[in-house]
Parts: structure tokens; sequence; C-alpha cells
């Protein structure tokens, strides 16, 4: 794989080959906490990976045997009523390109996924996390409610029943547990969490483009009423029909081949 961009220190590595574009956090000794560099530098690469044509599909992993223990609590001694809100709207951007995104963006979760990494994680749109891989909020344990959207994310995917208990308790979520809870989509054995958010990131790049992602912007707006859901079809499919991706699509189909899709 070739780099793309080499990371500061405690940044964020950033490749793209065969439309796959990848993001390391690379801030292993604090087990890739959400330092101000690291925070900088995944907004930014997720923003040109997001508006790059070449790039089908994203994934972010971890340097280091972990994925993400959050935000950096030695920097939040200088955290005030005054800076407070400024910053947590730039931290929220993290989570925005992720969401926001026109491609699916795939976590290979190894080692811990805390706080901000656990929310990180759980805006991706496919988990992939090693068996021995652990899950917690911790925002309770310092005395604070959890952000970077976490309160939504963990309710679209486990419920809010299951969402609330998680959040509120703090607890410790195993990766199987986790799977069986809905936070992710897939266990798979120790250091193969990357090599299988590669595989399913393959496949995704030989996909519409365009259908991916407005298919997933379309789910990220739920819940939604029925009048409302049937309201946003029209524009959104309109303009799949109108692109290149499914010209090739119906030719295949009515030719009896593969089809070939440029996200286009």
């Amino acid at each position: 794989m070739t780099a793309d961009h080499e990371a500061p220190a405690g940044g964020v590595r950033r490749t793209l080959e065969n439309g796959i574009g990848t993001l390391i956090l690379d801030n292993p000794a604090a087990r890739n906490a959400m330092s101000a560099p690291l925070q900088a530098e995944l907004i930014e690469g997720l923003r040109v990976l997001g508006a790059d044509p070449e790039c089908r599909v994203i994934v972010i992993a971890g340097e280091g045997g972990h994925f993400c223990a959050g935000g950096d609590v030695k920097g939040m001694v200088s955290l005030n009523g005054d800076n407070a809100y400024g910053k947590l709207l730039h931290m929220q951007e993290m989570i925005r390109g992720v969401v926001e995104a026109p491609k699916p963006v795939i976590a290979a979760v190894e080692g811990v996924a805390v706080g901000g990494g656990m929310a990180l994680a759980a805006a991706c749109d496919f988990v992939v996390a090693a068996r021995d891989a652990r899950f917690a909020s911790a925002f309770v344990k310092i005395g604070l409610m959890p952000d970077l959207g976490a309160m939504w994310t963990l309710t679209m995917r486990m419920g809010l029943g299951r969402a609330r208990a998680f959040l509120m308790s703090g607890e410790v979520m195993g990766a199987e547990a986790a799977r069986e809870g809905g936070m992710i989509e897939e266990v798979v054995d120790p250091g193969q969490a990357l090599p299988r958010a590669q595989e399913m990131a393959a496949g995704f790049a030989t996909m519409a483009t365009r259908a991916l992602a407005r298919t997933k912007s379309y789910m990220a707006r739920m819940p939604m009423g029925f009048d409302e859901a049937l309201k946003l079809e029209p524009d959104a499919q309109t303009a799949c029909i109108i692109s290149e991706d499914f010209a090739e699509g119906r030719a295949a189909f009515l030719e009896k081949r593969a089809p070939v899709f440029k996200g286009r």
C-alpha cells in the first residue's frame, strides 16, 4: 500500500489504493486518543477522501493494537466555559465526516474503542471487531455526557433501551455482546479486523457508488414518517437513474454479464 499522506506525531496516516481510502489513527503511545493533531488530521482525511471520486470506500483503523481510547483527558485540563463549546463543534466534524461521507465507511476495531473512540466506530456504516476488542462509553465515568453523536448513533444501532443502558452505565462490552446488541456487524480473530475490513471494502469498491451514497444518506435521516420517506425517494432514485452506473447495471443485466461500475 502506497502512503498518500504521512502523519505528523499523533496524527493520521492516509492512503488510497484500488478505490479504498484508509485512515490509520497513529497515536499508539496513548492508545490513539483524540489529541488535537489526530482530530485535525482525521477531519482532513475524511474531507479529502470523501470528496475524491477515485475513493469508493473508506476504512478507519488504529495503530498499535487499539482503535481509539477516546478524548485526550490530559488535554482537557484547559477546557472551560469559554472554549468548550467551540471545541465540541470542531470535534463534531469528525463524526460529520463519517456520517455524511458519500461512500461506505468501515471501522476496523482492535483493542479498545472507548468514549469518543466508541462513538467514532459506531458512526461508521459497518464495524468489524476483533474477538477480544472492548467497547465502553466511559463519558459518565469522568462526569460527562456522551458526545460525538453517540446518543444518536447508538440508539439507531441498538435501540433506545439498550443504548440508554450502555451509555448510562459506562459498562465495558466485549465484541460478541456488541454484535448481539447491534453495535457492530462482525467479529473476527484478533489481528484480523483490518484485513477483513479491507476485504469488505474491496467489495464495495466495485459497486455503484452513487447508489450506495443515496442509500446511506437516506438511512441517515431515520427515523422518519412513512410519507416523508416516500417523498425522498423520487429525487434520490432519479439521481441514480441518470447515473452511468445504472446504465452499466441495466446493460449488464440484459447482456447477462457482471457489471463494471465506475462510481459515476
